[in-house]
């Protein structure tokens, strides 16, 4: 919808021009749950195009977080204190990009599994050699 010409401090918005709505409601099991988020927006933009746009975010979600939940188990991270939490979150994103640039046959999950128990492929994960890889973990050859 077009912004309102008495909307309440309108001039502290730099061209601000639509005010867009997204309902998101989702079920799971027996479970149903509703979410509404506003967006604002300086052009005006089709209902095709912003919906677009808003599933287009949450794809790239669902897919980061489903990959982190599978891969790293997050959802079973009972970790509470908060820069524990950012620090573990901020390792695991590097750990799933690292093996997401990995050209083989493998699944994400399985990469780092094997990353753990093959020292090369380790190495090759995290682009070093495996005599460098082994002196960091302390490794005998």
């Amino acid at each position: 919808m077009p912004v309102p010409k008495d909307l309440a401090n309108l001039d502290k918005w730099a061209k601000l021009r639509t005010i867009k709505v997204a309902i998101r409601q989702s079920e799971s099991g027996s479970k149903s749950s509703t979410e509404v988020r506003y967006f604002i927006a300086s052009v005006p933009i089709g209902v095709t195009a912003f919906a677009r746009y808003v599933r287009g975010h949450w794809a790239i979600e669902n897919t980061l977080f489903w990959c982190l939940d599978v891969t790293f188990r997050e959802d079973e991270n009972r970790v509470r204190e908060r820069t524990t939490a950012n620090n573990m979150a901020w390792r695991k994103r590097l750990g799933l990009s690292m093996l997401k640039q990995q050209k083989d046959k493998y699944s994400i999950a399985m990469r780092r599994r094997v990353a753990g128990w093959n020292l090369d492929y380790l190495a090759k994960v995290l682009g070093i050699s495996a005599l460098k890889c082994a002196l960091a973990l302390g490794a005998h050859l």
